[in-house]
């Protein structure tokens, strides 16, 4: 129970882009409730731990599962059992990374680091690859989203804002028609089906995380 108390401490939050596991055809989208989390995209958003180790992530992650019926992404199914899995070992995954896009314009900093994760990787999975993934970069839902939230915020209370989170894509969500907004989330409920039907049992897919540069401190922003 300490140890469980000491790794709940661990700050979890939605990752963008991270280290992606997929095992036994299990799919942790709304494995975990987003109910109060201040939202980029609830059509993106999800949540996840942040943890030191594996088996830390996996036991966070063990606490946090569950359906949540007051939050309407949340996935009603049973909660796996991630921790059990620990001690079967890697030898059996495979790695893709998807470099183009992803990884480009990476800063030298978060490059090197980046593959000093993937070459670890390399030794622990039965084979790796680069794999090229098509990326839509169209963010309409994305934009559309975020000013759907912040709108009323912004506008009674633009002060607490700082001028850097007031550009695009915030700005550009006040734009868009609802018939945009409808069928560009068709298409990426469409595109998102016919991936998470293609992914095989034993797969790794690691991609960058959302900036490409060093997080930067929060004086400056």
């Amino acid at each position: 129970m300490r140890r469980l108390e000491r790794i709940l401490r661990v700050p979890f939050r939605e990752p963008a882009c991270a280290l992606r596991v997929r095992r036994d055809q299990a799919d942790l989208w709304g494995a975990v409730s987003a109910r109060g989390v201040i939202p980029l995209s609830w059509s993106l958003d999800h949540v996840g731990p942040l943890a030191a180790t594996v088996s830390d992530a996996a036991v966070v992650l063990q606490a946090i599962a569950g359906y949540d019926a007051l939050d309407v992404c949340s996935a009603d199914v049973p909660v796996s059992d991630y921790v059990s899995g620990l001690s079967a070992g890697t030898k059996t995954l495979r790695g893709e990374f998807p470099r183009a896009y992803f990884y480009d314009d990476l800063d030298d900093e978060v490059r090197v680091a980046v593959e000093k994760a993937l070459a670890v990787i390399e030794t622990l999975v039965a084979c790796a690859r680069d794999v090229q993934v098509e990326v839509s970069s169209d963010r309409t839902v994305q934009a559309a989203d975020i000013f759907a939230y912040h709108a009323e915020h912004v506008a009674r209370t633009p002060e607490l804002y700082q001028p850097e989170t007031l550009r695009p894509p915030f700005d550009r969500g006040r734009t868009f028609r609802a018939a945009e907004y409808i069928q560009q989330r068709r298409e990426m409920d469409v595109e998102t089906t016919a991936r998470s039907r293609n992914v095989p049992p034993t797969w790794i897919c690691s991609s960058r995380l959302r900036l490409p540069i060093p997080a930067p401190a929060i004086g400056p922003i």
